[in-house]
């Protein structure tokens, strides 16, 4: 598990990035290599402490994977090369509505495994 962690991670830490931040809160091109730093272990700091706070509070590993394979799982899987796909593709092609349907499907799989997961749990 501690070899995987870097593995979703750091995906997770530039989709995150990408989506949540607005750009005035990002360092620029222009910061030094100390605030970019700066950032990025602040940012690493309160993913960890999520992370932490999740797994302490859960009394089972085997829920806690559960719950990482629903979401990051479906994410890596689905939702994103779809994403990636929509971008791309010209809208309205046949490969577009391909790649609607697979985030579709992947958002709604990856909601009933957390569901799943989340009433397994309780």
């Amino acid at each position: 598990m501690g070899l995987k962690f870097p593995l979703i991670s750091l995906p997770f830490r530039d989709l995150f990035n990408e989506v949540c931040i607005p750009a005035s809160l990002k360092p620029d091109e222009s910061a030094t290599h100390l605030s970019k730093m700066r950032f990025i272990a602040i940012e690493m700091l309160l993913f960890c402490g999520l992370v932490f706070f999740v797994g302490w509070k859960l009394d089972q590993l085997q829920t806690a994977l559960g719950l990482l394979g629903a979401t990051a799982g479906n994410m890596l899987s689905f939702v994103l090369p779809g994403l990636f796909g929509i971008k791309i593709v010209e809208k309205g092609t046949r490969s577009w509505y391909a790649n609607v349907c697979m985030v579709v499907f992947g958002i709604v799989s990856g909601l009933a495994g957390l569901i799943t997961g989340l009433i397994n749990a309780v």
